[in-house]
């Protein structure tokens, strides 16, 4: 959604929402920014005005995204998309002709367009059309992408070199293979990354730390930071790293664990700087490893209440702090920490006038609060 579409859908909601707490007899919501009730008529007027304005903008994005959108689901079997081009792919080992208008897999459609655009396949395909290796660049995803799904064993490649916006997702990004970010221009060092949920797998890797040599490619800047940014979870049970710093925002909650009943290697979200959190729920959930190599774990302020669920997990910055909000925090939000280890020089608390309350296992550093009520417990 442009920011013109989004910020004309906020400013109808905060209207929405004025006019209908004064139908129910209560104060309109007083947040920054928000509209002010001035009367009946005015909110009432401005309610449908907003809703106008929303629906003409809105309604193009929409109508657009809904006919362009793919799916891009590299394991699925379905072939539910028009090829837009003839041309010859290998499939289970064998050359197969597609012609225009035929319907094949996504996978398939990004072995088409790789071989159209590049004279390669570089995609490994089964005889299912599903992909089971090989690489895509995200520049082979020609069409705007819904969903994206990369499958155990497929590496895919996202260049940030010349990106402004990111990739950005209507749906979902699912990955239990590889991702990796690069860029070769000091003017691109941030890869965003943008979804409805997004779903790092056992065994899935999302990283801006690319291994160029071993891949033979051209080698890129040494340090990238990723940015992923969820409408509503972000769930990993395998590998999030950066090579610069690494930010997490979800407007649902943030899970660093290995689904219930799994066993394997303990879930990374690793930067060499910094890591910052943002679940507006409120509420994280880690029992693997976050750990920030030579800066901070930075819980940010636009999250008010943290509820962290920490039981066998690892927060660690051994060079730096961990901060849960910063001095800048003047809400009322409570700091509610359940467990784990907390490793790093200083482990802070800005709880404004909340309440910190925290049963926790190892800590390393100096502890600092400034809540309205403290109650700490560490082994």
């Amino acid at each position: 959604m442009s920011d013109l579409h989004h910020w004309s859908w906020v400013g109808f909601v905060r209207a929405n929402n004025g006019a209908r707490h004064k139908e129910e007899g209560r104060k309109p919501d007083r947040a920054p920014g928000n509209l002010r009730s001035r009367g009946d008529k005015q909110v009432t007027l401005t309610r449908v005005v907003y809703m106008m304005m929303a629906a003409l903008m809105l309604m193009p994005t929409l109508a657009t995204q809904a006919q362009a959108a793919t799916n891009y689901n590299l394991g699925s079997q379905t072939a539910n998309i028009s090829a837009p081009t003839a041309g010859n792919i290998v499939v289970g080992g064998h050359t197969q002709a597609i012609s225009a208008g035929q319907m094949i897999t996504p996978a398939e459609l990004t072995a088409l367009t790789q071989v159209t655009q590049t004279g390669r396949q570089s995609l490994v395909i089964s005889n299912l059309g599903t992909a089971i290796g090989g690489r895509f660049s995200v520049s082979n995803l020609t069409q705007s992408i819904g969903s994206l799904v990369i499958p155990q064993g497929v590496t895919g490649f996202d260049n940030i070199t010349h990106q402004t916006a990111g990739l950005g997702l209507a749906g979902d990004l699912v990955n239990a293979g590889t991702l990796y970010a690069f860029s070769r221009s000091s003017t691109s060092p941030t890869a965003f990354i943008n979804a409805t949920n997004i779903f790092n797998n056992q065994g899935g890797l999302l990283s801006t730390v690319v291994p160029f040599a071993s891949l033979g490619m051209v080698a890129g800047l040494s340090h990238v930071n990723l940015n992923l940014s969820a409408l509503n979870d972000i769930m990993n049970a395998g590998t999030i790293s950066s090579s610069g710093s690494l930010s997490l925002s979800a407007g649902g909650q943030i899970v660093n664990a290995l689904p219930s009943g799994a066993t394997g290697a303990t879930p990374l979200v690793q930067a060499w700087k910094d890591v910052n959190l943002t679940a507006l729920s409120g509420n994280i959930t880690n029992s693997g490893t976050i750990l920030a190599s030579i800066g901070n774990v930075n819980v940010l302020n636009a999250m008010n209440d943290i509820n962290w669920n920490g039981i066998g997990g690892t927060v660690s910055a051994p060079k730096g702090n961990i901060n849960l909000h910063d001095a800048n925090f003047t809400g009322s939000g409570n700091i509610t920490l359940n467990g784990g280890d907390w490793l790093s020089k200083q482990l802070n608390f800005w709880a404004g006038c909340g309440a910190v309350n925290a049963d926790i296992g190892n800590v390393t550093g100096v502890v600092n609060t400034s809540a309205g009520s403290n109650h700490l417990s560490a082994d």
